[in-house]
């Protein structure tokens, strides 16, 4: 069973830590409360909710036409998605995603809202909405700067020399990051390869491990899952 995005016991909901983590400074306070209306309105099953902009609006202060912008942003950043209803009595269905998911399907949260804002910056919005895009943008390209340097930092120290080829090293990082990779699987994968007798002597580019980084995975993954299923086994027979 996937991990619940929102639960809800009497008189209180929940929303997992990674959203907040993950998406809190895309979001922002006017984003964050959107999400909040319907994590709190969300079926524990289904994660499915059905309130009105109208009533978003109302609970969060906002006005309708920045519930709407917020709610793009959230389908965008593939947190929520949108079923449109028909008519005022029969509102949108909502429907909260897994949000490790999200960040595996749809990569790093920063790269893929940078990717529509040159559009949203050109349309008309509630007041303040140019500036907060603006600051969104500028957040995106930080956590992309930040993530890289952090990743050609982490590769360094593994060589233990200064890295040859620099130039086409960052692109092959730049690369990786785009694809959705964090730094920590890049070098598990670089360090799995590093392993084998034809690497130990030899130097292994990040150009290598963007190669080979879809192979590693899907072989880890087969070999994780044939381990779940041994244990289970196991415990079946005990």
């Amino acid at each position: 069973m996937g991990k619940r995005k929102a639960k809800r016991a009497k008189g209180r909901f929940m929303v997992d830590n990674q959203l907040l983590d993950e998406f809190g400074t895309l979001l922002g306070p006017y984003g964050l409360a959107v999400y909040m209306v319907l994590a709190r309105y969300a079926n524990n099953e289904t994660q499915e909710c059905w309130p009105s902009t109208r009533k978003i609006a109302e609970l969060t202060g906002m006005s309708r036409t920045t519930v709407k912008k917020e709610l793009r942003t959230l389908q965008r950043l593939g947190v929520v998605t949108v079923q449109s209803g028909r008519g005022r009595y029969n509102p949108n269905r909502y429907t909260l995603q897994d949000i490790t998911k999200a960040v595996e399907v749809n990569g790093p949260p920063g790269d893929l809202l940078e990717s529509s804002m040159g559009h949203q910056a050109t349309t008309n919005g509630a007041p303040g909405d140019h500036e907060r895009t603006k600051e969104r943008t500028n957040i995106c390209t930080d956590h992309k700067t930040k993530e890289h340097k952090r990743l050609m930092a982490m590769y360094r120290e593994e060589l233990g020399y200064k890295i040859p080829s620099a130039g086409k090293e960052n692109k092959a990082a730049q690369s990786l990051m785009r694809a959705g990779h964090t730094s920590e699987e890049v070098i598990e994968c670089y360090r799995h390869f590093k392993a084998e007798p034809f690497w130990r002597e030899m130097h292994l580019s990040l150009a290598y491990v963007l190669k080979n980084i879809g192979a590693w995975k899907s072989a880890k993954d087969q070999s994780n899952e044939a381990t779940r299923r041994a244990i289970e086994g196991l415990r079946t027979l005990g």
